[in-house]
């Protein structure tokens, strides 16, 4: 029993080695974005939608109950940010700096105001922002629809 014993401690001290060495290669390798959104008052901005593009591609989250958010083991360059949030105007920033082993951390403001393009919009046009918007149960049409 003793020599069974032994096995499985061997195995899975070299299991966690290898998870740890490939978790130190990673993070030495990467580097994280993090921020908080809040509005013009200073009140935080919970569940706004955080759209990140860069080297590593497109990911998107919503910020927590703190108003914060987090993207991490990104691709060392240039990120950009799109927050969106009902009742806001959309922010962008762009041209981020990701470095390896370090978070880049970010404070956005959204002002009041209706975002350009509802989510739930459904149009098609190529101007829609220039179309007057009407909603009806969460929809939004437009003045010539429903």
């Amino acid at each position: 029993m003793n020599k069974r014993f032994s096995r499985i401690a061997t195995t899975l001290a070299v299991a966690l080695t290898l998870a740890l060495s490939a978790f130190a290669q990673e993070t030495s390798t990467k580097g994280n974005l993090a921020g908080v959104v809040a509005d013009k008052t200073g009140a935080v901005v919970v569940g706004a939608k955080v759209t990140m593009t860069g080297p590593t591609g497109t990911r998107a989250t919503d910020t927590d109950k703190d108003g914060r958010f987090l993207f991490s083991t990104l691709d060392p360059g240039a990120y950009n940010l799109k927050i969106e949030k009902t009742g806001f105007s959309a922010a962008q920033l762009r041209s981020l700096g990701v470095v390896v082993g370090k978070t880049a951390t970010v404070s956005i403001t959204l002002e009041p105001g209706a975002s350009r393009l509802p989510a739930s919009c459904g149009c098609d046009h190529r101007d829609c922002r220039s179309k007057r918007l009407r909603s009806c149960g969460g929809h939004y049409f437009h003045g010539d629809q429903h």
